[in-house]
């Protein structure tokens, strides 16, 4: 794939309703009220489990002997798998409660890649920031306020 230029739209208003819903699941496991470092082994385990179902993801788009509909579902299974195993690692970092902030924040960063709808990809079909309109997240004031009310 050769660098190309397309225009997009960049109207969006989903909320984040998933993490909530992690949150209560996920309370009685592990679950931070504030920002913080968990254990290495726990965080490994978060690893671990992401790397299963980007694998079962990978397999999923890589089947072409299974029917489309059999495909699609391995797909979906594995996205929301992904989907609940990050939201449920965020609350173990006590992100949880912040994590839509962060959402909109990494969101407002990558529009700035796209300035007027236009998006120069690489040849991988990669985002590229152009450097006069990039902004990069400012994920720190989100996680450590200055006035401590996270």
């Amino acid at each position: 794939m050769k660098n190309q230029i397309n225009k997009v739209s960049t109207e969006w208003n989903q909320p984040i309703a998933e993490a909530q819903k992690v949150m209560e699941c996920h309370a009685p496991v592990v679950s931070n009220a504030k920002p913080t470092l968990i254990h290495r082994d726990t965080g490994m385990l978060y690893f671990h489990m992401l790397n299963e179902e980007l694998n079962e993801f990978r397999a999923a788009v890589q089947d072409e002997e299974s029917d489309k509909e059999a495909r699609l579902i391995e797909v979906a299974d594995a996205l929301i798998d992904l989907t609940y195993i990050i939201n449920g690692a965020l609350d173990a970092y006590g992100l949880g409660k912040v994590s839509e902030e962060l959402f909109n924040e990494v969101h407002r960063s990558n529009l700035t890649k796209i300035p007027n709808g236009n998006v120069i990809l690489n040849e991988d079909g990669k985002v590229q920031k152009p450097k006069d309109t990039y902004e990069a997240p400012n994920l720190s004031a989100i996680i450590f306020p200055k006035n401590g009310s996270n």
